[in-house]
């Protein structure tokens, strides 16, 4: 029978590999305050705001988590959470779209972030059952909730926490808009049809390239005073609509030097509004 010896590199305060290299679990080995082994994290968000959580096999303690796992001798953080999403999950996420979010110190470790935005169906799951007991989708609130219950590893918790606190610190503010000039990328145009509620848009929708709003997409934006199709629209934001029950501003933007009532405003968007609660802000 081979065993395989699994090497770590070690690293300073500061995330560079000093070049020592030690075996995993090898109790003889000493590290100074200065020493780090590394471990990636990463979380999966689908559309609807739900986190992919993973409750380890009982020889791994039976606990919820995230997935991630130590980085080998000669990989980096990033390449380490591709390996270990194939390896526990059986999903391919190399040519995925990865945000890195830095690193924590948290007990001996660095500890590298990672979240990716995608959609995993559960039946396209193939775990790694020494590793893994089942996965499940999971909201803020349910995983807010296992951490403070301590059912959640606890380095994961923090992890979770820090990746909400610094996503949340890119957030675009809506109301730093208003009065301004914005071009809106449409991919909603006027009279398509919504591909997952079916419902007609009766004005162009879009997006501002280059922000982040409370869902974690582009912050949206209506289109009014343009009676077309269009791919692209330049204009002034005059409001915008503040959904108290959902956390997705919309701004509203017109040809510069139009204006339209709070009243107009909820006519033209009820199509889509009509399904949350808001108020309108200037």
């Amino acid at each position: 029978m081979v065993i395989c010896m699994e090497l770590l590199d070690i690293y300073d305060d500061n995330g560079n590999k000093t070049g020592r290299i030690i075996e995993r679990g090898d109790k003889s080995v000493k590290l100074s305050k200065n020493e780090h082994i590394a471990i990636s994290v990463i979380f999966i968000e689908n559309d609807n705001g739900e986190f992919l959580i993973q409750k380890t096999s009982k020889e791994k303690g039976n606990i919820y988590s995230s997935t991630g796992g130590h980085v080998d001798s000669g990989e980096t953080p990033i390449t380490a959470i591709k390996r270990e999403v194939k390896e526990e999950l059986g999903i391919d996420i190399s040519n995925d779209l990865i945000e890195e979010y830095g690193y924590i110190l948290y007990d001996m470790p660095l500890r590298y972030i990672f979240y990716l935005k995608k959609n995993i169906d559960l039946n396209d799951v193939k775990l790694q059952k020494e590793e893994v007991d089942y996965v499940k989708y999971m909201t803020k609130e349910e995983i807010q909730k296992l951490i403070d219950n301590k059912k959640m590893l606890e380095s994961h918790g923090i992890m979770f926490k820090e990746l909400m606190k610094k996503r949340n610190n890119l957030i675009t503010n809506a109301k730093d808009y208003l009065g301004k000039i914005v071009t809106v990328e449409i991919d909603r145009a006027l009279g398509t049809k919504h591909p997952k509620h079916g419902f007609i848009y009766t004005v162009n929708y879009g997006y501002i390239e280059g922000t982040i709003s409370g869902d974690g997409e582009e912050l949206d934006a209506y289109v009014l005073g343009v009676f077309e199709p269009c791919k692209e629209f330049t204009g002034r934001v005059i409001s915008y609509i503040h959904r108290t029950n959902d956390n997705d501003d919309k701004l509203i933007v017109v040809p510069d030097g139009k204006e339209y009532t709070d009243d107009m405003i909820r006519a033209l968007t009820e199509f889509q509004e009509q399904y949350f609660e808001s108020v309108i802000i200037r």
